[in-house]
């Protein structure tokens, strides 16, 4: 009993995170079940976020349908404290939490969780919130320059990087750690700077 007990401490010791301070964790669950989900998890008391986006889809006979669109399929974000995540990681319709492939391994060769900071949620659920064009993913990848404020248009206020995106459009991108960046195009005129790269 001693050994589980040292065991189940060094386990939450090695995520490194308080136990009582909430953080953004990325839950991986099954194929379309995102929305269900979302719903269970809610209903029991936690914080989720599901990202959708509300797009026109353009049938064959040109009729025009408003459809919601899971913007990252089969994940999740759940706010949480460290004994939280182990209660809902052991839910049979939650499959695991993404980790931090690049951070550093503890004793057991495990890496630590995945962590979006809440500046960046809130910032990604403003432009998800705001935006009439449609968000998609980037991964991290993507060349990112100067740091901009958008000061027109229905995103208003928000902050990200800019680049140039497909076929030389202005781009606005906003980082969420471990996923990449979402895109918005925005005009160059509807941006200002705040800091050179």
């Amino acid at each position: 009993m001693d050994e589980i007990n040292r065991l189940a401490s060094c386990a939450s010791r090695a995520v490194g995170l308080p136990k009582t301070q909430r953080h953004w964790f990325i839950a991986f669950v099954g194929n379309n079940q995102e929305k269900s989900v979302s719903r269970r998890l809610e209903g029991m008391g936690y914080e989720v976020y599901l990202p959708v986006q509300e797009v026109v889809s353009v049938w064959k006979d040109g009729r025009r349908k408003l459809r919601e669109r899971i913007v990252l399929p089969n994940l999740l974000f759940v706010r949480l404290t460290e004994l939280e995540r182990k209660e809902v990681v052991a839910f049979p319709f939650v499959k695991r939490f993404m980790v931090d492939r690049a951070g550093q391994t503890d004793a057991y060769n495990r890496h630590p969780l995945a962590v979006i900071p809440d500046e960046q949620m809130e910032r990604f659920k403003f432009m998800l919130g705001q935006n009439e064009m449609e968000i998609f993913m980037e991964p991290l990848t993507l060349k990112i320059g100067d740091a901009v404020r958008i000061i027109r248009g229905s995103l208003v206020g928000l902050e990200g990087h800019v680049y140039q995106g497909n076929a030389g459009k202005s781009c606005v991108a906003v980082k969420l750690d471990f996923l990449g960046c979402a895109i918005a195009e925005v005009a160059l005129s509807d941006i200002e700077l705040i800091q050179q790269s």
